[in-house]
């Protein structure tokens, strides 16, 4: 009995691909339909519920013509001229201007699905009328100056040489415009939208589509999502809100607004500001104008010539930032910061990162942990604001004012006045135009070259201080614990001196010495007009060059 079964359904199986192939086998056949009639320029076009391919092209000719070719397949010869004598192109005058129409037969019930899909759908499966299936490609040809609204879909619309008001809806299908002006408004889905030489504002909505621009003359506004979007050349403002899509533009000579998120985002030679929300995206721009202002997080931020402000709030992410001609205010975490050439005060906040700032003219506030913390060439002020981070500044013309803990800071011709919190820390000093003011533990402190007032508060911290230039009004306090202190003074020093130490060793010019008290010496060298004090459970040594 199986057998039997077997025979039957390979019997069935045959005859059903021999049906298929016969079906197949049928030739296409095509229909031609054209209508064309007088139309003047400043009308309305309008193409309602096509379903194919749509070429538009504008002429210097006042008339509108308009071919359909239609092809059918599948179809007995009965069927198919049935199909095509019930199929019509109708051009229908309205108010302004108008109205294209092409019907074809209604192959399916369901209007929501392609009715291809569904004849060829029924054609496999459905006993019975076998049913045909059908496309249709439109040539439209009207004057330059024209109003066009299209509503297609399943095929690609393409326009040329045309100037007016242009609204262009398609579903599942491409877009393409080419040369023409006015103001468009473009909107489809799963396939691309390019745009070269538009002469007028454009407005792009496409889900799931790539879009490209090129040579816009107004403002661009894009919409879209998963597809990448190119765009160059624009003379306006630039605004792209997309998702997980890839964004890569450059000479907009407006203002440029860019949204997205996962894929990377380059931008460059944009006239006024540019603002970028990427979230978890790579972000690269040069060449701004104006102010730049960036949020990302979790991929490098680059930032080349700025004009002016910039502004970056990220979180993980790498940061660099170079030729800023303003205010530069960086936020990140987990990553280095480089910045350099700065005309302008720079405010860094980098949790756990390290930070390089270089040639900055204006003051710099760095906050930072657990990392290398290097500043170089800042004309201006300099706080830095760190825990567990090493930090290296030079060359800075205004005060310097430094915290951090448990690695070394070094510190080289400062202009200005020195504080610095470092518990844990070692000190070096060098080339110190101002008063300084150290306070540490645990680890050294050495001074070279100083020029004004000098306080070292350590804790079990050796200090050893080398001036350079005492002021007739200065003061140095040496207060430590445990450690020896060391003081080398100019050759001609005008200073009363008091220290307290286990043992001292004074090499010194021009003195008076009080040593009636045990562990106590009090010096006066010259007139004595500078006020020095040292105290220590160690060893003192004073001495002059």
């Amino acid at each position: 009995m199986k057998n039997v079964h077997r025979i039957l359904f390979t019997a069935y199986a045959a005859a059903a691909l021999v049906l298929l192939a016969a079906r197949l086998a049928q030739a296409s056949t095509e229909e031609t339909f054209s209508q064309t009639l007088q139309a003047q320029p400043g009308a309305s076009v309008i193409i309602e519920k096509f379903s194919g391919d749509i070429n538009i092209k504008g002429s210097s000719e006042n008339k509108l013509s308009v071919v359909v070719v239609l092809e059918v397949n599948n179809g007995s010869d009965k069927l198919v001229k049935e199909f095509i004598d019930n199929s019509s192109l109708s051009l229908i005058q309205t108010s302004d201007g108008y109205q294209i129409v092409f019907e074809t037969p209604m192959l399916s019930d369901d209007s929501s699905v392609p009715e291809a899909f569904v004849r060829n759908f029924k054609s496999l499966f459905k006993s019975g009328t076998w049913q045909i299936s059908s496309s249709q490609k439109m040539e439209v040809r009207l004057p330059n100056k024209q109003n066009v609204t299209v509503h297609n879909s399943y095929g690609d619309i393409s326009m040329e040489d045309v100037s007016g008001d242009i609204s262009l809806h398609n579903s599942s299908g491409e877009i393409h415009v080419r040369d023409c002006s006015g103001n468009l408004q473009s909107q489809n889905s799963y396939a691309t939208v390019e745009i070269e030489s538009f002469d007028g504002p454009v407005s792009v909505h496409s889900s799931s589509g790539e879009v490209k621009m090129n040579n816009i003359g107004g403002d661009a506004e894009i919409s879209n999502s998963y597809r990448s979007v190119t765009f160059q050349n624009i003379d306006g403002d630039c605004t792209v809100k997309s998702s997980s899509a890839e964004i890569t533009g450059q000479d907009v000579t407006g203002n440029c607004d860019i949204s997205t998120s996962y894929k990377k985002v380059s931008i460059a030679r944009v006239t006024g500001d540019l603002i970028v929300q990427a979230s978890s995206a790579a972000v690269s721009g040069e060449f701004i104008g104006g102010s730049a202002t960036i949020e990302s997080s979790y991929n490098p931020v680059e930032i080349d010539s700025v004009a002016g402000p910039l502004t970056i709030k990220s979180s993980s992410a790498k940061v660099y930032a170079s030729r800023i001609g303003g205010e530069t205010n960086i936020r990140t975490s987990y990553n280095p910061i480089v910045v350099q050439h700065v005309d302008g005060p720079l405010s860094i906040d980098g949790s756990s990162c390290s930070v390089e700032a270089r040639d900055i003219r204006g003051d710099v506030f760095i906050s930072a942990t657990y990392n290398d913390i290097t500043v170089d060439n800042v004309d201006g002020h300099l706080e830095v604001q760190g825990s567990s981070a090493s930090v290296t500044a030079e060359n800075i013309t205004q005060s310097a004012t430094i915290r951090s803990t448990y690695n070394p800071i070094a510190l080289a011709n400062i202009g200005g006045d020195v504080r610095v919190d470092g518990s844990s820390c070692s000190v070096k000093g060098e080339k110190l135009n101002g008063d300084v003011d150290i306070s540490n533990t645990y680890k050294y402190v050495v001074l070279n070259d100083t020029r004004g007032s000098i306080k070292v508060h350590g804790s079990s911290s050796p200090i050893d201080v080398r001036v350079d230039e005492l002021p007739h009004n200065a003061e140095i306090e040496l207060v430590t614990t445990y450690k020896p202190v060391k003081l080398e003074l100019p050759k001609k020093t005008d200073a009363t001196l008091e220290a307290f130490g286990d043992k001292f060793d004074f090499m010194l010019e021009r003195v008076q010495f009080d040593m009636s008290e045990k562990e106590r010496a009090k010096i006066t060298l010259g007139s004595g007009a500078a006020r020095i004090f040292i105290k220590t459970g160690e060893k003192v040594t004073v001495s002059q060059r």
